[in-house]
Protein backbone atom coordinates (compact mmCIF):
# COMPACT_ATOMS: atom_id res chain seq x y z
CA UNK A 1 0.00 0.00 0.00
CA UNK A 2 1.51 3.28 -1.09
CA UNK A 3 0.98 5.91 1.74
CA UNK A 4 1.78 9.55 0.91
CA UNK A 5 2.88 12.02 3.67
CA UNK A 6 0.96 15.44 3.18
CA UNK A 7 3.08 17.84 5.79
CA UNK A 8 2.05 18.00 8.86
CA UNK A 9 1.93 21.68 10.86
CA UNK A 10 1.50 22.55 14.26
CA UNK A 11 -2.19 22.79 14.78
CA UNK A 12 -4.40 25.55 17.54
CA UNK A 13 -5.62 23.49 20.43
CA UNK A 14 -8.67 22.05 20.05
CA UNK A 15 -7.94 20.65 16.57
CA UNK A 16 -6.42 17.38 15.58
CA UNK A 17 -5.03 15.14 12.35
CA UNK A 18 -7.78 12.47 11.15
CA UNK A 19 -7.34 9.60 8.67
CA UNK A 20 -9.79 10.93 5.46
CA UNK A 21 -10.50 7.15 5.44
CA UNK A 22 -11.55 7.15 9.34
CA UNK A 23 -15.74 5.68 9.52
CA UNK A 24 -16.48 8.27 12.24
CA UNK A 25 -15.81 10.82 9.68
CA UNK A 26 -16.17 9.60 6.08
CA UNK A 27 -18.98 7.03 5.36
CA UNK A 28 -17.60 6.03 1.79
CA UNK A 29 -14.60 6.63 -0.57
CA UNK A 30 -14.80 4.90 -3.64
CA UNK A 31 -14.57 5.29 -7.40
CA UNK A 32 -17.10 5.13 -10.32
CA UNK A 33 -16.88 3.37 -14.07
CA UNK A 34 -17.55 3.46 -17.40
CA UNK A 35 -20.45 1.10 -19.19
CA UNK A 36 -18.95 -0.41 -22.55
CA UNK A 37 -18.99 2.74 -25.23
CA UNK A 38 -19.37 -0.36 -27.71
CA UNK A 39 -23.10 -0.93 -26.54
CA UNK A 40 -25.23 1.68 -27.76
CA UNK A 41 -28.23 0.43 -25.01
CA UNK A 42 -26.05 1.83 -22.38
CA UNK A 43 -25.72 4.91 -23.62
CA UNK A 44 -28.49 6.06 -25.98
CA UNK A 45 -31.30 8.12 -24.53
CA UNK A 46 -29.40 7.67 -20.97
CA UNK A 47 -31.19 9.68 -18.10
CA UNK A 48 -28.44 8.67 -15.48
CA UNK A 49 -25.82 11.56 -14.59
CA UNK A 50 -22.47 9.79 -15.77
CA UNK A 51 -19.70 12.40 -14.65
CA UNK A 52 -16.39 12.67 -16.12
CA UNK A 53 -13.14 13.25 -14.59
CA UNK A 54 -12.53 16.14 -17.26
CA UNK A 55 -15.78 17.74 -15.62
CA UNK A 56 -13.78 18.59 -12.39
CA UNK A 57 -12.42 22.22 -12.15
CA UNK A 58 -12.84 22.82 -8.74
CA UNK A 59 -16.39 23.49 -9.06
CA UNK A 60 -19.71 22.61 -7.63
CA UNK A 61 -21.36 19.85 -9.92
CA UNK A 62 -25.01 20.62 -11.11
CA UNK A 63 -25.29 18.24 -14.18
CA UNK A 64 -23.09 16.16 -16.65
CA UNK A 65 -21.87 16.44 -20.25
CA UNK A 66 -23.20 12.49 -20.22
CA UNK A 67 -26.16 10.28 -19.21
CA UNK A 68 -26.27 6.39 -19.32
CA UNK A 69 -29.15 4.11 -19.12
CA UNK A 70 -30.07 2.05 -16.87
CA UNK A 71 -28.61 -0.96 -18.70
CA UNK A 72 -25.88 0.89 -18.53
CA UNK A 73 -25.77 1.38 -14.80
CA UNK A 74 -26.48 -2.33 -14.27
CA UNK A 75 -23.46 -3.52 -16.45
CA UNK A 76 -21.26 -1.69 -15.37
CA UNK A 77 -18.79 -0.52 -11.78
CA UNK A 78 -20.63 2.75 -12.41
CA UNK A 79 -22.12 4.22 -9.09
CA UNK A 80 -24.34 6.51 -7.37
CA UNK A 81 -22.92 9.50 -5.41
CA UNK A 82 -25.06 11.39 -3.19
CA UNK A 83 -25.44 15.33 -3.28
CA UNK A 84 -22.81 16.60 -0.70
CA UNK A 85 -20.36 13.90 -2.40
CA UNK A 86 -16.86 15.56 -2.76
CA UNK A 87 -14.74 14.80 -5.75
CA UNK A 88 -11.35 14.34 -6.53
CA UNK A 89 -9.73 13.44 -10.14
CA UNK A 90 -7.43 10.21 -9.74
CA UNK A 91 -5.73 10.93 -12.82
CA UNK A 92 -5.89 11.90 -16.34
CA UNK A 93 -5.59 15.78 -17.56
CA UNK A 94 -7.33 17.14 -14.47
CA UNK A 95 -5.41 14.86 -11.63
CA UNK A 96 -6.13 16.59 -8.21
CA UNK A 97 -8.85 18.82 -9.71
CA UNK A 98 -11.79 18.36 -7.27
CA UNK A 99 -16.17 18.89 -7.29
CA UNK A 100 -18.67 18.99 -5.06
CA UNK A 101 -22.05 17.18 -5.80
CA UNK A 102 -25.15 19.28 -5.94
CA UNK A 103 -27.21 16.11 -7.99
CA UNK A 104 -27.25 12.63 -7.81
CA UNK A 105 -25.48 11.22 -10.18
CA UNK A 106 -22.66 8.11 -11.19
CA UNK A 107 -18.54 8.93 -12.23
CA UNK A 108 -16.38 7.81 -14.13
CA UNK A 109 -13.35 5.19 -12.60
CA UNK A 110 -10.67 8.27 -13.01
CA UNK A 111 -13.23 9.97 -10.01
CA UNK A 112 -12.66 9.39 -6.34
CA UNK A 113 -15.94 10.52 -4.82
CA UNK A 114 -15.82 11.21 -0.52
CA UNK A 115 -19.12 11.16 1.37
CA UNK A 116 -18.06 13.01 4.49
CA UNK A 117 -20.35 12.60 7.69
CA UNK A 118 -21.68 16.05 7.54
CA UNK A 119 -22.25 16.33 11.80
CA UNK A 120 -17.92 15.85 11.73
CA UNK A 121 -17.08 16.95 8.60
CA UNK A 122 -18.31 19.98 6.47
CA UNK A 123 -18.22 18.62 2.74
CA UNK A 124 -17.12 22.28 2.00
CA UNK A 125 -14.27 22.30 4.20
CA UNK A 126 -13.10 19.00 2.92
CA UNK A 127 -13.49 20.57 -0.42
CA UNK A 128 -11.08 23.26 0.25
CA UNK A 129 -8.58 21.23 2.25
CA UNK A 130 -8.26 19.22 -0.79
CA UNK A 131 -7.65 22.28 -2.77
CA UNK A 132 -4.81 23.10 -0.24
CA UNK A 133 -2.95 20.13 -0.87
CA UNK A 134 -3.33 19.33 -4.33
CA UNK A 135 0.45 20.65 -5.58
CA UNK A 136 1.84 18.15 -2.87
CA UNK A 137 0.06 15.50 -3.49
CA UNK A 138 0.54 15.79 -7.72
CA UNK A 139 3.94 15.88 -6.66
CA UNK A 140 4.35 12.38 -4.87
CA UNK A 141 1.93 10.43 -6.94
CA UNK A 142 3.50 9.97 -9.88
CA UNK A 143 3.46 6.42 -11.42
CA UNK A 144 4.95 6.22 -14.87
CA UNK A 145 5.23 9.66 -16.81
CA UNK A 146 1.75 10.56 -15.11
CA UNK A 147 0.47 11.67 -11.78
CA UNK A 148 -1.39 8.87 -10.76
CA UNK A 149 -3.75 8.90 -6.97
CA UNK A 150 -5.01 5.51 -5.80
CA UNK A 151 -8.04 5.46 -3.61
CA UNK A 152 -6.01 4.04 -0.98
CA UNK A 153 -3.80 7.59 -0.64
CA UNK A 154 -7.06 9.40 -0.24
CA UNK A 155 -8.05 7.36 2.26
CA UNK A 156 -4.58 7.61 4.35
CA UNK A 157 -4.32 11.55 4.24
CA UNK A 158 -4.23 13.39 7.53
CA UNK A 159 -6.91 15.82 7.53
CA UNK A 160 -6.48 18.78 10.18
CA UNK A 161 -9.79 18.81 11.72
CA UNK A 162 -11.35 21.52 14.38
CA UNK A 163 -14.90 21.69 15.73
CA UNK A 164 -17.70 21.83 13.13
CA UNK A 165 -18.33 25.23 14.38
CA UNK A 166 -14.58 26.20 13.56
CA UNK A 167 -15.16 23.93 10.22
CA UNK A 168 -18.44 26.26 9.40
CA UNK A 169 -16.59 29.92 9.90
CA UNK A 170 -13.38 28.88 8.14
CA UNK A 171 -15.81 28.02 4.87
CA UNK A 172 -17.62 31.21 5.57
CA UNK A 173 -14.03 33.08 5.51
CA UNK A 174 -12.87 31.24 2.48
CA UNK A 175 -16.46 32.09 0.24
CA UNK A 176 -15.78 35.62 1.22
CA UNK A 177 -12.03 35.84 -0.14
CA UNK A 178 -12.52 33.31 -3.18
CA UNK A 179 -15.98 35.57 -4.20
CA UNK A 180 -13.76 38.79 -3.84
CA UNK A 181 -10.69 37.04 -5.58
CA UNK A 182 -12.71 36.28 -8.42
CA UNK A 183 -14.41 38.97 -9.07
CA UNK A 184 -11.08 41.14 -8.65
CA UNK A 185 -9.53 38.69 -11.76
CA UNK A 186 -12.39 39.15 -13.50
CA UNK A 187 -11.78 43.14 -13.40
CA UNK A 188 -7.68 43.03 -14.30
CA UNK A 189 -8.80 40.82 -17.08
CA UNK A 190 -10.96 43.68 -18.43
CA UNK A 191 -8.08 46.33 -17.54
CA UNK A 192 -5.69 44.05 -19.32
CA UNK A 193 -8.19 43.60 -22.20
CA UNK A 194 -8.94 47.45 -22.68
CA UNK A 195 -4.80 47.94 -21.88
CA UNK A 196 -4.50 45.74 -25.17
CA UNK A 197 -6.74 47.37 -27.26
CA UNK A 198 -5.22 50.84 -26.64
CA UNK A 199 -2.03 49.31 -27.28
CA UNK A 200 -3.06 47.94 -30.71
CA UNK A 201 -4.82 51.17 -31.51
CA UNK A 202 -1.75 53.54 -30.56
CA UNK A 203 0.42 51.77 -33.20
CA UNK A 204 -1.73 51.19 -35.73
CA UNK A 205 -2.67 54.71 -35.41
CA UNK A 206 0.35 56.05 -35.81
CA UNK A 207 1.06 54.60 -39.17
CA UNK A 208 -2.53 55.03 -40.36
CA UNK A 209 -2.40 59.12 -39.98
CA UNK A 210 0.64 59.34 -42.34
CA UNK A 211 0.05 60.99 -45.58
CA UNK A 212 2.08 60.62 -48.60
CA UNK A 213 1.41 60.73 -52.37
CA UNK A 214 3.66 57.39 -52.88
CA UNK A 215 1.50 54.14 -53.58
CA UNK A 216 3.38 51.13 -54.99
CA UNK A 217 1.90 48.23 -55.83
CA UNK A 218 3.44 45.42 -52.95
CA UNK A 219 4.90 43.08 -55.49
CA UNK A 220 7.42 45.90 -56.59
CA UNK A 221 8.98 46.63 -53.28
CA UNK A 222 9.11 43.49 -51.56
CA UNK A 223 9.21 39.64 -51.99
CA UNK A 224 7.18 37.44 -50.12
CA UNK A 225 7.74 33.67 -50.04
CA UNK A 226 6.39 30.75 -48.33
CA UNK A 227 7.05 26.79 -48.29
CA UNK A 228 5.90 25.06 -51.54
CA UNK A 229 2.93 22.95 -50.90
CA UNK A 230 5.06 19.81 -51.96
CA UNK A 231 7.80 20.72 -49.45
CA UNK A 232 5.41 21.02 -46.40
CA UNK A 233 6.69 18.74 -43.84
CA UNK A 234 4.97 16.34 -41.76
CA UNK A 235 5.40 15.52 -38.12
CA UNK A 236 6.77 12.40 -38.20
CA UNK A 237 9.66 14.49 -40.24
CA UNK A 238 10.50 16.86 -36.80
CA UNK A 239 13.90 16.09 -35.05
CA UNK A 240 14.69 16.79 -31.82
CA UNK A 241 17.85 18.83 -33.26
CA UNK A 242 18.85 20.43 -36.24
CA UNK A 243 17.98 23.67 -37.43
CA UNK A 244 15.02 25.53 -36.02
CA UNK A 245 11.05 25.35 -37.55
CA UNK A 246 9.30 28.00 -37.12
CA UNK A 247 5.56 27.80 -36.51
CA UNK A 248 2.80 30.10 -36.04
CA UNK A 249 2.70 29.45 -32.10
CA UNK A 250 6.56 31.05 -31.84
CA UNK A 251 4.89 34.75 -33.21
CA UNK A 252 4.60 36.35 -30.22
CA UNK A 253 3.24 39.79 -29.07
CA UNK A 254 6.42 41.96 -29.57
CA UNK A 255 9.32 39.08 -30.53
CA UNK A 256 10.19 35.56 -31.85
CA UNK A 257 9.65 32.67 -29.31
CA UNK A 258 13.06 30.68 -30.43
CA UNK A 259 13.08 28.28 -27.62
CA UNK A 260 10.09 26.44 -27.79
CA UNK A 261 10.63 25.23 -31.55
CA UNK A 262 10.48 21.97 -33.76
CA UNK A 263 13.39 20.87 -35.41
CA UNK A 264 13.99 19.41 -38.96
CA UNK A 265 17.23 18.19 -40.83
CA UNK A 266 19.93 19.93 -42.86
CA UNK A 267 18.75 18.06 -46.20
CA UNK A 268 14.93 19.82 -45.37
CA UNK A 269 16.28 22.94 -44.50
CA UNK A 270 18.56 23.64 -47.27
CA UNK A 271 15.83 22.41 -49.83
CA UNK A 272 14.44 26.09 -49.80
CA UNK A 273 16.69 28.42 -49.63
CA UNK A 274 14.12 31.29 -50.07
CA UNK A 275 12.55 30.85 -46.71
CA UNK A 276 16.15 30.40 -44.86
CA UNK A 277 15.60 33.11 -41.82
CA UNK A 278 17.91 36.41 -42.21
CA UNK A 279 18.23 38.64 -39.96
CA UNK A 280 15.06 41.73 -40.39
CA UNK A 281 12.85 39.29 -42.09
CA UNK A 282 9.23 40.00 -41.41
CA UNK A 283 7.10 36.93 -40.55
CA UNK A 284 3.06 37.21 -41.86
CA UNK A 285 0.97 34.25 -40.76
CA UNK A 286 -1.38 33.01 -43.87
CA UNK A 287 -3.21 29.98 -42.21
CA UNK A 288 -5.35 29.86 -39.39
CA UNK A 289 -4.54 32.56 -37.24
CA UNK A 290 -4.00 35.05 -39.85
CA UNK A 291 -2.26 38.53 -40.15
CA UNK A 292 -0.24 38.00 -37.37
CA UNK A 293 3.28 39.39 -37.77
CA UNK A 294 6.80 39.36 -36.42
CA UNK A 295 10.11 40.74 -36.83
CA UNK A 296 13.53 38.99 -37.04
CA UNK A 297 15.60 41.02 -34.67
CA UNK A 298 18.33 38.03 -34.08
CA UNK A 299 18.63 34.63 -35.08
CA UNK A 300 20.58 32.08 -32.53
CA UNK A 301 20.54 29.53 -35.14
CA UNK A 302 19.55 28.49 -38.61
CA UNK A 303 16.24 28.57 -39.09
CA UNK A 304 13.43 28.22 -41.37
CA UNK A 305 9.47 28.13 -41.32
CA UNK A 306 6.63 26.14 -41.35
CA UNK A 307 3.85 26.36 -44.50
CA UNK A 308 1.80 29.04 -42.41
CA UNK A 309 4.24 31.71 -42.73
CA UNK A 310 5.61 33.81 -45.18
CA UNK A 311 8.39 35.74 -45.43
CA UNK A 312 8.54 39.14 -46.79
CA UNK A 313 11.73 41.06 -47.62
CA UNK A 314 12.11 44.79 -49.08
CA UNK A 315 14.10 44.79 -52.36
CA UNK A 316 15.33 47.63 -51.52
CA UNK A 317 16.40 48.59 -47.66
CA UNK A 318 17.73 52.22 -48.59
CA UNK A 319 14.24 52.76 -50.01
CA UNK A 320 11.86 50.70 -47.62
CA UNK A 321 12.99 50.40 -44.38
CA UNK A 322 12.17 46.27 -43.11
CA UNK A 323 11.20 47.55 -40.05
CA UNK A 324 8.46 50.24 -41.43
CA UNK A 325 7.03 47.77 -43.08
CA UNK A 326 6.53 45.56 -40.43
CA UNK A 327 4.87 48.12 -38.59
CA UNK A 328 2.99 48.96 -41.82
CA UNK A 329 1.61 45.70 -41.30
CA UNK A 330 0.26 46.52 -37.89
CA UNK A 331 -2.10 49.12 -39.56
CA UNK A 332 -5.66 48.77 -39.27
CA UNK A 333 -5.48 49.52 -43.11
CA UNK A 334 -3.31 46.47 -43.89
CA UNK A 335 -5.32 44.25 -41.44
CA UNK A 336 -8.64 45.39 -42.99
CA UNK A 337 -7.09 44.17 -46.18
CA UNK A 338 -5.82 40.75 -44.37
CA UNK A 339 -9.90 40.33 -42.90
CA UNK A 340 -11.16 41.03 -46.13
CA UNK A 341 -9.47 38.41 -48.43
CA UNK A 342 -9.46 35.70 -46.28
CA UNK A 343 -10.48 32.58 -47.14
CA UNK A 344 -12.11 29.04 -45.86
CA UNK A 345 -14.56 28.68 -42.90
CA UNK A 346 -12.53 25.85 -41.39
CA UNK A 347 -9.34 27.33 -41.36
CA UNK A 348 -8.67 30.91 -42.54
CA UNK A 349 -6.47 31.49 -45.30
CA UNK A 350 -4.48 34.45 -46.86
CA UNK A 351 -3.15 33.82 -50.04
CA UNK A 352 0.11 35.40 -51.63
CA UNK A 353 -1.41 37.00 -54.77
CA UNK A 354 -3.70 39.39 -52.44
CA UNK A 355 -0.56 40.15 -50.36
CA UNK A 356 1.47 41.16 -53.44
CA UNK A 357 -1.37 43.22 -55.19
CA UNK A 358 -1.89 45.43 -51.89
CA UNK A 359 -1.21 48.90 -52.61
CA UNK A 360 1.64 50.58 -50.11
CA UNK A 361 1.89 53.75 -49.02
CA UNK A 362 5.83 54.67 -48.97
CA UNK A 363 6.84 58.08 -46.99
CA UNK A 364 10.48 58.64 -47.52
CA UNK A 365 13.08 57.29 -45.19
CA UNK A 366 13.56 59.77 -42.69
CA UNK A 367 9.83 59.76 -42.55
CA UNK A 368 10.53 55.96 -41.97
CA UNK A 369 12.57 56.76 -39.36
CA UNK A 370 10.47 58.97 -37.47
CA UNK A 371 8.00 56.16 -37.41
CA UNK A 372 10.06 53.60 -36.51
CA UNK A 373 11.41 55.47 -33.17
CA UNK A 374 8.02 56.51 -32.29
CA UNK A 375 6.73 53.40 -32.40
CA UNK A 376 9.33 51.92 -30.69
CA UNK A 377 9.49 54.41 -28.22
CA UNK A 378 5.74 53.17 -27.03
CA UNK A 379 6.27 49.68 -27.50
CA UNK A 380 9.29 49.51 -25.28
CA UNK A 381 6.50 51.26 -22.78
CA UNK A 382 3.87 48.27 -23.10
CA UNK A 383 6.10 46.28 -22.76
CA UNK A 384 6.75 47.37 -19.29
CA UNK A 385 3.68 47.56 -18.62
CA UNK A 386 3.01 44.12 -19.93
CA UNK A 387 6.34 42.84 -17.62
CA UNK A 388 4.16 44.38 -14.56
CA UNK A 389 0.97 42.71 -15.17
CA UNK A 390 2.59 39.14 -15.22
CA UNK A 391 4.39 40.06 -11.89
CA UNK A 392 0.87 41.13 -10.38
CA UNK A 393 -0.41 37.78 -12.25
CA UNK A 394 1.70 35.59 -10.64
CA UNK A 395 1.92 37.27 -7.44
CA UNK A 396 -1.94 37.26 -7.67
CA UNK A 397 -1.72 33.09 -8.77
CA UNK A 398 -0.24 32.69 -5.04
CA UNK A 399 -2.73 34.18 -3.17
CA UNK A 400 -5.30 31.48 -2.76
CA UNK A 401 -2.34 28.91 -1.71
CA UNK A 402 -1.83 31.09 0.82
CA UNK A 403 -5.14 32.06 2.23
CA UNK A 404 -5.52 27.84 1.59
CA UNK A 405 -2.70 27.35 3.60
CA UNK A 406 -3.83 29.34 6.79
CA UNK A 407 -6.74 27.85 7.07
CA UNK A 408 -5.89 24.53 7.17
CA UNK A 409 -3.69 25.29 10.35
CA UNK A 410 -5.87 27.38 11.92
CA UNK A 411 -4.33 31.31 11.28
CA UNK A 412 -7.55 32.41 9.36
CA UNK A 413 -8.54 35.32 11.40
Amino acid sequence: MVIVEIQKNKLPKNWEYRKLGDKEITYKITSGGTPNRGKKEYWENGTIPWLKSGELEDNFIFDTEEKITDEGFKNSSAKYFEPNTVLIALYGATVGKTGLLKIRTTTNQAICGIEPDINKLKPKFLFYFLQSIREQLISKCYGGAQPNISQNIIKNLDIPLPDIIEQERIVKKLDMFLRNYNEFKQEMQKVKEKHEMISQNTIASIIDNFKTNKRKKFSEVATVNGRIGWKGLKRSEYTNEGPLFLAVKNIGKYDIDFTDTYHLSKERYEESPEIILKEKDILLTKDGTIGHVGFIKEIPSKATVNSSIVIIRPKKRNELLPKFLYRYFQSTKFQAMVSHKKTGTCVPHLFQKDIKNFQLEIPDVNEQNIFINKIDQIEKHLISIDKYQKTIDEQLEQLPKSVLKKAFTGRLT
